[in-house]
């Protein structure tokens, strides 16, 4: 997988952090691009992550999150309300991600 290439960079996750998609038994990392997870304000105690700091960009924001022991990074509008501290249920809002096999070989699922 192209961790490095492009700006904000990739996040390389363990597929268990997200338990709804379907992966093949043999992945042991995905790749998920910052615009293609979704965060919203948790309602409800339905949080599965903590924003833990935001990079102000202008046009964006950098949310560094914090999800079961991984730290993500994601985008959001600049003037989206959300803050550092927040609790936010997080989710992919694309299916078509990189898949990194046991083996060592990459995939594409989705």
């Amino acid at each position: 997988m192209a961790a490095r290439l492009g700006q904000p960079q990739i996040n390389l996750v363990d597929p268990a952090l997200f338990p709804s998609l379907s992966m093949p038994a043999a992945t042991k990392t995905i790749g998920v691009r910052t615009e293609h997870l979704d965060l919203q304000a948790a309602t409800n105690g339905a949080a599965n992550a903590e924003i833990d700091w935001i990079e102000h960009l202008g046009d964006q924001k950098h949310l560094h999150l914090k999800c079961q022991g991984t730290k993500l990074l994601s985008l959001a509008d600049p003037y989206s309300p959300l803050k550092a501290g927040d609790r936010v249920t997080l989710t992919l809002t694309n299916r078509s991600i990189s898949a990194r096999m046991a083996g060592g070989s990459d995939k594409w699922i989705g």
